[in-house]
C-alpha cells in the first residue's frame, strides 16, 4: 500500500496550538524527545523540561551544560524515576522528579534508555556500540550484551522483558527480544530496511510493533516506509512508502486506539487500524533521527518543531477520536521489597505489600505466580493476586532468611499470554557469627614463680555479657581471674577443685585482645607441663542461639622449670624438705653406696684426704635410692666424701679398712 501526503488541510492546523515557543531551541537531525508518564510531559533536546498539565506550563529540570552533545531520548519509569540519553554516551538517572541527577559516562553512545520493570533496572541501547547495557541496581554495576549490530532503540514490555531494534547493511534492521532483564536476547526473523530509527510496541499486545525508515543516511530502495509486525517481528509488512527522502522524521508513539508518527514536511500521521491505513492529522514538522511527538491520549498531542516549539491538540489535529484509554502501563510499588530488611534465620517473618496500578488496553489473566531466584526459599506468598490483574491489585510477600548475607529472590506473575512480570526480593540474613575463647601457653623459669595467662574471646561484632569455665590441673596454684581493670572475674560460689566459672561483663569484653587474665603459681611436677582449658563460653544474651556459633574450648600449656635437682628444689621450697644422704657400708673396702631420699639429678662427687688434699673427682647422677661409688685404690684411713650439686650440698666421713 502507497500513502502519498503533500498538503495538509488547514482545518486541521487549525487544531494545533503553540503552547511552549521555542522551548526546546531549534533542532536538528538527531535530537530530541518527548514523553508523557504519570501525568508529567517530559521534553529535551539541549536540556530537560518538565510539564506537569499536558504542555501548559514547563519547568526547568536541568541535566547540567551538555555543550555540544544533545539528547536523544527520555524515559520515565514513573513520576519520579527517569533516564535520559545523550548522543556522545551521556546517560543521566533521577529518582526525585528531574531535581538531582546521576550521571553515568560509560557509552560510545547512547541512542536510547527504558526500565525493565523497577526503578534502578535500566538498558541503554549504545547505538554504535553495538551493545545494549543493563544496570539492576541503579548504575552500581553494568552488563553488555554485544548484538554485533548497530542499536538504535529500546523498548520495555512488561516485568524483566523487552525488545530491541538492531541490524546493519545489507540485512537489515531485526527485533531482538529478551525475557530476563536484558541478560540474553533473541534475534526475531523479520527484517527491514536498515536507516530505521524507532519503533514502538504496546505492551498489551506485544505482537503488534511498529517501525520507522526514513530511508535517508543509508537508502536500500530510496523510499520512506513504515513497518507494521502482527507477530513480534518475526515477519513485517511496509505501508505509507514515500519517494521523498527523508520523508519520516523516524519517530512513533502509541495511545490507543491511535499510532502516530511525525514528518519532515507533513506534519503528524494518525492510523487507528493497526496500520493498515494512514491519515494526516496537521501538526508541526520536525528534523528526521527525533522523537519528538508524544500522544497523552489519543487526542490529546504534543510535538515539537524544528524550531523547538511545542504545539499540542485536544481533537487529535480535528479528528477527534471515541473510546479513548488513557495508557500509563504497568507501575509497581514499591519496585523492591525488603531492600532495608534484615534478619535473623530464627525471627519472626517480615511482611511486605507490592502494589500494582495497570492502566492498559485490558486486563491480563494470570496463569500462575511463583518465587524465584537462588533463595526463593527465604520468601513465601502470603496473599498472592486473584486470577487476573485488575487495575489495582496489591500481593503479600513474607520474607525469613534461611542463610546469612544478601538473599536474592523474584515475586514472579506469569500472564495468560506468557508474559513475566518480575518484582525483585532483596533482603538481608543476618549470619551466625562464630566466636570462641583464645589464649596463649606460657612457661617460666623460675620455681614457685607467678604466671598471667591472658583471657582473650574472637569473632563477636559487639561486646555481649560472657561466662566461660576454667579447668586446670589441680597441681597448679590457682590465684584468680582479673578484668584488665583488676575486678576479680571468679563467680562466687562457683569453684571447685581444678575449676572456676568466670563472667566477664560487656563493659570488661574487649574484642579480639585479652579482656583479663588468669593467675597461676608454678611448681614443678617432674619435666611435664600442666594443662588447662578455657571452655563451656556461654553468652547472656536470649539470642544468642540465633547469632552465634560457639567454637571449642582453647587448650593452655602451662610450662614450669625444667633441668637438674629442679624437683629436689621444688620440695625444699615449696614444702622445706632437704634432701637426706647416706653412706654405707662405712668402713668400707673400697666401695661404697650412697643413699638420697629425693632425686638430686647431676651431682659432682670430691674425696679427699684428711688434710683436704684431693683425691678424686667424680660426675654422676645422683637418684632416689642409691647409688654407688668406687673410691678406687686408696690406702686405708679416714677420708671426706663430699656431693656438690644445684640443689643440695653434703658431706661425710668415710673410714676405709681392707
Amino acid at each position: 500500500m502507497v500513502l502519498w501526503v503533500s498538503i495538509v488541510p488547514a482545518t486541521l492546523c487549525a487544531q494545533w496550538t503553540a503552547v511552549a515557543p521555542a522551548l526546546l531551541g531549534k533542532q536538528s537531525f538527531g535530537m530530541g524527545s518527548i514523553i508523557h508518564r504519570g501525568g508529567l510531559v517530559w521534553a529535551g533536546s539541549h536540556d530537560v523540561w518538565m510539564s506537569p498539565d499536558s504542555g501548559v506550563t514547563w519547568q526547568s529540570r536541568s541535566v547540567g551544560n551538555l555543550g555540544n552533545d544533545y539528547i536523544d531520548d527520555i524515559n520515565f519509569f514513573d513520576r519520579s524515576s527517569g533516564i535520559v540519553c545523550t548522543h556522545f554516551g551521556s546517560v543521566y538517572l533521577t529518582h526525585d522528579q528531574g531535581f538531582t541527577w546521576k550521571r553515568f559516562q560509560r557509552f560510545g553512545s547512547a541512542n536510547s534508555g527504558i526500565f525493565l520493570g523497577n526503578p534502578n533496572a535500566i538498558a541503554i541501547a549504545t547505538g554504535i556500540g553495538q551493545t545494549v547495557d543493563v544496570t539492576l541496581d541503579g548504575g552500581t554495576t553494568w552488563s553488555s550484551s554485544n548484538l554485533g549490530t548497530l542499536v538504535t532503540c529500546v523498548k520495555p514490555l512488561l516485568g524483566g522483558s523487552a525488545l530491541a531494534l538492531g541490524g546493519d547493511q545489507p540485512s537489515g534492521r531485526s527485533i531482538y527480544k529478551t525475557t530476563d532483564y536484558g541478560a540474553t536476547w533473541q534475534r526475531q526473523a523479520g527484517h527491514i530496511d536498515f536507516d530505521s530509527w524507532s519503533f514502538d510496541v504496546d505492551p498489551c499486545t506485544p505482537q503488534y510493533i511498529y517501525a520507522v525508515n526514513e530511508e535517508c543516511t543509508t537508502p536500500d530502495d530510496n523510499k520512506a516506509a513504515l513497518y507494521i509486525s502482527s507477530d513480534e517481528g518475526t515477519s513485517w509488512t511496509s505501508t505509507g512508502l514515500q519517494a521523498v527522502r527523508p520523508y519520516y522524521c523516524g519517530s512513533v508513539a502509541l495511545a490507543a486506539p491511535g499510532v502516530f508518527v511525525q514528518t519532515t514536511a507533513n506534519g503528524i500521521l494518525r492510523s487507528t487500524d493497526l496500520g493498515v491505513t494512514w491519515s494526516p492529522i496537521g501538526g508541526p514538522n520536525a528534523p528526521f533521527d527525533s522523537r519528538l511527538v508524544c500522544p497523552i491520549t489519543a487526542n490529546i498531542i504534543l510535538a515539537a518543531d524544528n524550531t523547538g516549539t511545542i504545539w499540542r491538540t485536544f481533537t487529535s489535529g480535528g479528528d477527534s477520536l471515541q473510546n479513548v484509554k488513557p495508557y500509563v502501563g504497568l507501575e509497581i510499588s514499591p519496585f523492591q521489597l525488603f531492600v532495608s530488611d534484615t534478619l535473623l534465620n530464627c525471627d519472626s517473618p517480615i511482611l511486605r505489600d507490592v502494589d500494582f496500578t495497570l492502566q492498559l488496553c485490558s486486563y491480563p489473566k494470570i496463569d500462575t505466580q511463583y518465587i524465584g531466584g537462588p533463595d526463593s526459599l527465604d520468601y513465601v506468598i502470603v496473599r498472592p493476586i486473584l486470577d487476573s490483574l485488575s487495575g489495582f491489585d496489591t500481593a503479600t510477600i513474607s520474607f525469613h532468611p534461611r542463610g546469612s548475607g544478601d538473599r536474592h529472590g523474584e515475586y514472579v506473575i506469569v500472564l495468560e499470554d506468557g508474559t513475566h512480570i518480575g518484582v525483585p526480593l532483596a533482603g538481608y540474613g543476618r549470619g551466625i557469627t562464630f566466636v570462641e575463647p583464645l589464649s596463649a601457653s606460657v612457661a617460666t623459669d623460675t620455681i614457685g614463680d607467678d604466671v598471667s595467662v591472658p583471657i582473650i574471646m574472637t569473632g563477636f561484632p559487639i561486646r555481649e555479657n560472657l561466662e566461660v569455665v576454667l579447668r586446670y590441673d589441680p597441681k597448679l596454684i590457682y590465684l584468680g581471674a582479673f578484668s584488665n581493670t583488676g575486678v576479680p572475674l571468679d563467680i562466687p560460689g562457683e569453684q571447685w577443685a581444678g575449676r572456676s566459672r568466670l563472667r566477664i561483663t560487656a563493659g570488661d569484653l574487649l574484642i579480639d585482645s585479652a579482656s583479663g587474665e588468669l593467675r597461676f603459681q608454678v611448681y614443678p611436677d617432674g619435666d611435664t607441663c600442666f594443662k588447662a582449658v578455657l571452655d563451656s563460653l556461654s553468652i547472656l544474651n536470649p539470642l544468642a542461639p540465633c547469632e552465634y556459633s560457639i567454637g571449642a574450648g582453647v587448650p593452655i600449656d602451662i610450662c614450669p622449670p625444667r633441668g637438674c635437682g629442679v624437683m629436689t628444689i621444688t620440695r625444699f621450697v615449696r614444702y622445706h624438705q632437704p634432701p637426706r644422704f647416706t653412706v654405707f657400708p662405712n668402713p668400707s673396702a673400697g666401695v661404697v653406696y650412697l643413699s638420697s631420699t629425693q632425686d638430686v639429678g647431676e651431682a659432682t662427687m670430691v674425696l679427699s684426704d684428711e688434710h683436704g688434699t684431693l683425691l678424686h673427682l667424680l660426675s654422676t647422677t645422683v637418684r632416689k635410692g642409691t647409688t654407688k661409688l668406687d673410691l678406687g685404690t686408696i690406702p686405708n684411713g679416714w677420708y671426706r666424701l663430699s656431693l656438690h650439686s644445684e640443689s643440695a650440698d653434703a658431706s661425710c666421713a668415710v673410714l676405709v679398712a681392707r
